[in-house]
């Protein structure tokens, strides 16, 4: 289990701005050759509207990725907050430190 924590900011179609503060915990579900799929929840803080305070809700996300050694991971993700009332899709890179 690896605890993932993450700090979003987004537009979107219907309210048009949502930020997003989560800590996840992390877990492998199999390793393949080529991507690891993952399962993860954790507590997130959501502000949905601009200014309309921040709600706190569950974060559910599965994805993959795949280990690009020392440069760095590449993932895709799908991420839902307090039971499927926000929906995100992340396509991204995870730098290596």
């Amino acid at each position: 289990m690896v605890s993932a924590p993450a700090a979003e900011a987004s537009l979107g179609y219907r309210d048009g701005f949502s930020l997003h503060l989560a800590a996840n915990a992390v877990v492998p579900l199999l390793k393949a050759k080529f991507y690891r799929p993952y399962a993860g929840m954790g507590a997130a803080l959501y502000m949905e509207r601009w200014l309309s305070g921040l709600d706190l809700g569950l974060h559910l996300l599965l994805g993959a990725e795949r280990d690009l050694g020392r440069r760095g991971t590449a993932f895709v993700e799908y991420g839902a907050v307090d039971f499927f009332d926000q929906h995100r899709l992340l396509v991204g890179y995870r730098l290596a430190f």
